[in-house]
């Protein structure tokens, strides 16, 4: 896991399709929720066989990709679980599982935040 939206494979960068999590250092209401989302997605894909289908390659050379483990889309678990918002700028494809953990207040959701492409700009 490289971060909430990012895996290294066999040496192959994968970017997550259709999400935007947490940068891992940035923080949420004082909680530290790009670290939290890193660490939710090494729970989800440690130990397991993680198959993921290329869609694109992103400006970084890094292959996007929707990826599963253990039978979950990681990116949707990522998403519902409020640790990463759906990238709406490349997909809707997330945006029911974002309206789901927003509703429940899950993750990020429970404590405010700065949307991760706005955190970016001036970090």
């Amino acid at each position: 896991v490289v971060d909430g939206d990012g895996l290294r494979i066999d040496g192959i960068r994968i970017r997550l399709h259709g999400v935007d999590a947490f940068e891992r250092t940035q923080t949420c209401g004082g909680h530290a929720c790009g670290q939290a989302s890193a660490e939710h997605l090494d729970r989800l894909t440690r130990g397991a066989r993680v198959r993921c289908r290329p869609l694109d390659v992103d400006r970084y050379g890094r292959t996007v990709a929707r990826c599963e483990a253990r039978g979950i889309d990681v990116g949707a678990a990522q998403v519902e679980a409020g640790h990463a918002l759906a990238y709406r700028r490349y997909s809707l494809d997330y945006v029911p599982q974002e309206d789901a953990a927003r509703r429940a207040r899950r993750g990020a959701w429970a404590t405010g935040f700065t949307r991760p492409e706005d955190w970016r700009r001036t970090n």
